[in-house]
């Protein structure tokens, strides 16, 4: 079974125009939870025991946002992806010295239960 994923969180979330107010996207609440949030939380429900989550745009706000969360009682990874501005494919690649094995690929903005 896979236990680990990456999560692409690199981006400026400009779809969103402005809904979250001043957040990043990742850490914008969609039924009270920020997305970022839900999509580990519900990845650890589904046996996911490891994230390496690749950020970008505002990337020291989400890391600091998750990192102080008590709800997040697993292992992150963070990795920068100065060219965040480019394909979800680029962050993707700046993952894979944080991967050692096959993993779950997930989008911050992805919402599943």
């Amino acid at each position: 079974m896979v236990r680990t994923a990456v999560i692409i969180a690199a981006g400026m979330g400009s779809r969103l125009n402005g809904e979250g107010g001043n957040l990043p996207k990742p850490l914008v609440r969609v039924g009270g939870v920020g997305l970022l949030n839900r999509a580990i939380l519900s990845a650890k429900v589904a046996g996911i025991g490891r994230f390496v989550v690749v950020v970008g745009y505002r990337g020291e706000e989400i890391q600091a946002a998750i990192d102080s969360d008590p709800q997040i009682d697993v292992p992150v990874t963070w990795v920068y992806n100065p060219e965040w501005e480019r394909a979800n494919g680029v962050s993707v690649l700046k993952a894979r010295e944080a991967v050692d094995g096959p993993f779950v690929l997930m989008m911050s903005d992805h919402l599943f239960e």
